[in-house]
């Protein structure tokens, strides 16, 4: 199950320019962090199950346990005022988390485009399980994206003083024009993908097509690490 090695992947990519003399807190929260981790992807490691669905409630145990580790590491690198509670889901109103989400939902637009070219299903998962709406394989697809693309950008344009506004808990307009900016530049930056220079929209076409082939056992799902 390739996806579940991108926390351990994923956080060196987020927090691999923090050092001890810039921001000695947030060096220490990831020093704490980065072990916990570590030992996560050791235990997935053991795992051995005939299929996805004997295997999905330890994965997703998994998936939470790192959550929890990851987001705590990312609290100790956002300014205090934006109080950040931790990873909260759809309805969330405290800037960060609001940031997130919206955030998210452009990705899982291109995620969705991305694996309907490369002609598979986004409603048919195989970790997320199946139902009406729900577009359970691109949730399984994005986890190899979050990070490098929306994370680091919120993070990113939080970090240099910017402040979202809210109208009846919701992002107002420029706010909303602000973080889709910064997520479509991501989108758009260039980085090694297979030796070879890619913008990340074209590598999650490109991890699109590997993915049909992986599901029809023709080919290999290559990781795709995220560098600085």
């Amino acid at each position: 199950m390739p996806f579940f090695h991108y926390f351990s992947l994923q956080f060196n990519l987020l927090f691999g320019k923090y050092r001890r003399e810039a921001d000695p807190a947030a060096y220490a929260a990831i020093e704490e962090a980065l072990p916990l981790l570590q030992a996560l992807e050791a235990e997935l490691d053991t795992l051995q199950a005939p299929h996805v669905d004997a295997a999905r409630d330890f994965l997703l145990s998994i998936e939470g346990r790192g959550g929890v580790v990851y987001w705590g590491a990312v609290a100790a690198l956002l300014p205090p005022d934006l109080g950040f509670p931790g990873r909260l889901g759809r309805g969330a109103t405290d800037p960060v988390n609001a940031c997130l989400n919206y955030g998210y939902g452009i990705l899982y637009a291109q995620a969705a485009g991305a694996l309907s070219t490369a002609g598979l299903e986004p409603f048919a998962g195989f970790l997320h399980t199946d139902r009406p709406g729900k577009p359970s394989l691109v949730l399984d697809f994005v986890e190899g994206f979050r990070a490098a693309v929306v994370d680091r950008a919120v993070i990113a344009t939080l970090g240099r003083g910017w402040r979202p506004e809210f109208k009846d808990g919701k992002l107002e307009p420029s706010s909303r024009k602000r973080l889709a900016e910064a997520v479509l530049n991501r989108l758009e930056a260039r980085d090694t993908h297979k030796g070879k220079r890619f913008r990340l929209k074209s590598i999650m076409v490109a991890q699109a097509r590997s993915l049909a082939l992986f599901l029809r056992d023709e080919g290999e799902y290559p990781l795709y690490v995220a560098s600085w």
